[in-house]
């Protein structure tokens, strides 16, 4: 009896069943074209694809710390942890008013950080007294009377009340009140 050659398989090409990721292997499978039959074989997994710069994960505050780290290309695992120091406060160097003193109450003022809303060297400004003033008039004097007004501060407290002298008298031109025979 002649018998007949076995033929080879006629594969397709290889093709993807499960991706591989930088931890975990995949999977590729392919099919005889003639008779069905299936081979499937292991995708090594890629590893991770760490980049060469670092990028910040944490920007660092006046008081607390950062971090920075280089990140897979591939997925979120990070390599190089490293920790950025706290920057600490960076006041200026002028003083900033916080509160304007009034004439009865005191005010503030303070250095302030750059970076944060931190203040120190808070200093106290003292109140200013009643410096501007404004006068109403509550009698108006006559030739023969004293008049009266009122000395109020702009921030409306009212102060004293000031006695003003009477007006001098203002001669007009003679009259004549009869006429002379």
């Amino acid at each position: 009896t002649a018998s007949i050659p076995v033929k080879d398989h006629d594969f397709t090409e290889w093709e993807e069943t499960k991706a591989p990721t930088c931890k975990e292997s995949g999977e590729e499978k392919r099919e005889c074209k003639d008779c069905k039959v299936t081979e499937t074989r292991e995708v090594e997994a890629l590893g991770h694809d760490f980049s060469e710069d670092f990028t910040i994960d944490l920007e660092p505050t006046c008081t607390e710390t950062g971090s920075k780290s280089k990140h897979c290309s591939r997925c979120e695992e990070k390599s190089e942890v490293t920790v950025i120091d706290v920057l600490g406060h960076d006041f200026s160097e002028d003083f900033t008013i916080d509160l304007e003193p009034t004439c009865t109450e005191t005010g503030s003022k303070s250095k302030h950080c750059t970076r944060c809303e931190e203040k120190n060297e808070i200093t106290e400004i003292e109140a200013t007294g009643h410096i501007d003033f404004v006068y109403e008039t509550i009698k108006e004097a006559t030739c023969t009377t004293a008049g009266s007004m009122l000395k109020k501060c702009k921030c409306g407290e009212e102060l004293e009340i000031i006695t003003t002298s009477p007006k001098e008298h203002i001669l007009s031109d003679w009259l004549v009140d009869k006429e002379a025979n």
